[in-house]
């Protein structure tokens, strides 16, 4: 059940009860209303003023997802259909057959359009009209899409382990693929300018989100041995080590690149062997001190702070 308490007197309090299983949340909404979900999979749209159920899922399994703008929600019924509802007055908008496998992800691409990441792929989803605009299958028989960043002039980038797409997710085309990396992609940045930085533990990677042509790379001959650091001004921060050199050596350092020219700015040995690096590194801290300072702290260790 729910309570609504009057905090000026601790005795009073006005309980909603309707929910057969436990609550698992609610949100407050305007006009005095409140929208809760519980563990017996319903929705129940409350009016708060008069202790009164406005509305309730119909008989059958409905699972809350996420809010979505203009007072809609996201629901998944019966483990396969995701449903599109206006809070206001719980009419049902849109539907979408098909909504199988564990979501993970969901953006409001506009008004109309919605986008769904699951692990059995990616949709985006013409509400107006009940229509796909995109589908991407996972699986074994086609790339996991595992990250999503939404560009302008309705693009979005799709990163899967070994590629990045972009695609006009209004017209549902591919425009361009990225697949100059030589190892597993492990993550990706966009840029106020739509530059795109994106990353794998062999090397890093500058390139423009409109061509698909690679700008710079950046740590070519060297190994990441964490994601990088990007700074406000959209400098770069890596910590490097150095391929086929002596164990024996000190080779592991940390270089401060331009995004726009991939050229080196600053270099800085951090003298620690290499048994010891990932541990430290784990705890390393950047903050931008000025345009020409950088702090670098490890959190265990006070001793361990350096200015780049």
């Amino acid at each position: 059940s729910l309570r609504l308490w009057n905090l000026e007197d601790s005795n009073s309090y006005l309980k909603f009860t309707g929910h057969t299983g436990g609550v698992i949340g609610f949100e407050e909404l305007s006009a005095g209303r409140v929208i809760s979900w519980s563990k017996d999979a319903t929705l129940i749209l409350w009016d708060t003023q008069h202790v009164d159920v406005l509305s309730q899922s119909e008989d059958q399994k409905e699972i809350f997802l996420k809010f979505l703008s203009k007072e809609r929600i996201l629901t998944l019924v019966n483990d396969r259909v995701c449903r599109i509802r206006d809070v206001r007055n719980f009419d049902i908008i849109s539907e979408l057959d098909q909504c199988i496998g564990v979501i993970s992800e969901v953006q409001d691409l506009s008004s109309s359009q919605i986008l769904i990441r699951s692990d059995h792929g990616l949709r985006i989803w013409n509400i107006e009209n009940d229509n796909e605009i995109v589908k991407l299958n996972g699986g074994a028989e086609a790339e996991i899409i595992e990250e999503v960043r939404e560009l302008s002039n309705s693009r979005i980038l799709l990163r899967s382990a070994h590629n990045l797409r972009i695609w006009n997710w209004e017209k549902g085309i591919l425009l361009l693929e990225f697949t100059a990396h030589s190892a597993r992609v492990k993550g990706v940045e966009v840029l106020s300018d739509d530059r795109i930085i994106s990353w794998s533990t062999d090397d890093l990677h500058i390139w423009n989100s409109e061509s698909g042509v690679a700008i710079s790379e950046v740590h070519e001959g060297t190994k990441l041995l964490k994601d990088p650091y990007i700074l406000s001004d959209g400098r770069i921060l890596c910590i490097l080590e150095t391929i086929n050199r002596p164990s024996s050596d000190s080779n592991i350092f940390c270089r401060l690149s331009d995004s726009r020219s991939g050229s080196t700015l600053a270099e800085i040995d951090l003298d620690t062997p290499s048994l010891e690096i990932s541990a430290r590194i784990s705890r390393l801290s950047v903050t931008t001190l000025s345009e020409n300072q950088i702090l670098l702290c490890w959190n265990y260790d006070p001793s361990g702070c350096l200015i780049m």
